[in-house]
């Protein structure tokens, strides 16, 4: 607006609580994996891009599979499948919704990739304390899964947030070994997909 002597403007607007900022956070994850989380994003004109660590806590299965049942000897060979999900890492895009001058809320969706690691090896049932007879050596794979969330968000004091975000996992695609060793596992199946909550600071 441009003022001239002796004369009088008037201009009305209204604001909008805006978000922009970088931040990073972490938590703990509980719910069909528990672990701990590490995350780093930045909100732009409430737009939220985030991208996140997750290391999982004792999420390990062992499963066994028989291959050559022996008619004669009596005995069997199986096949056993070690493995443990070692890591997730993940991407989420979002809109942040402030409300009020101490809350945010922010809907996600995003990508997580699993990576699941392992020993493969073989045991014969006749030879004496059931020690593997062939070790097949380590071996890896993956799940990449979705997610949705909705992060809430109490800022008590400038620059910090308590942070609490129920989420929905699901599957999109799986390695080859991943199919395989799921299907003998309810609890590998359901390590990359369901209801998880994460709670921390921000």
């Amino acid at each position: 607006v441009t003022v001239r002597s002796e004369e009088t403007y008037k201009a009305e607007s209204v604001m909008k609580r805006m978000n922009h900022n970088v931040y990073a956070g972490a938590g703990f994850r509980a719910g069909h994996v528990y672990g701990i989380t590490a995350y780093a994003g930045i909100y732009f004109w409430n737009f939220n891009i985030e991208a996140g660590y997750l290391k999982p806590l004792s999420a390990s299965e062992r499963t066994y599979w028989i291959t050559s049942p022996s008619v004669w000897s009596g005995t069997t060979t199986q096949t056993v499948y070690d493995f443990s999900l070692k890591d997730a890492f993940t991407g989420n895009i979002g809109y942040g919704i402030p409300a009020g001058k101490k809350f945010c809320i922010t809907p996600n969706a995003g990508v997580m990739l699993y990576r699941i690691e392992g020993d493969c090896s073989l045991i014969d049932s006749g030879i004496t304390s059931g020690m593997p007879s062939d070790d097949y050596g380590r071996a890896s794979t993956y799940v990449l899964g979705g997610a949705v969330s909705v992060r809430t968000e109490y800022s008590p004091v400038k620059n910090l947030s308590l942070t609490l975000a129920p989420s929905y996992g699901f599957v999109l695609d799986k390695g080859e070994l991943a199919k395989t060793i799921d299907e003998g596992s309810d609890l590998i199946r359901n390590w990359c997909g369901g209801l998880s909550v994460t709670a921390g600071v921000k």
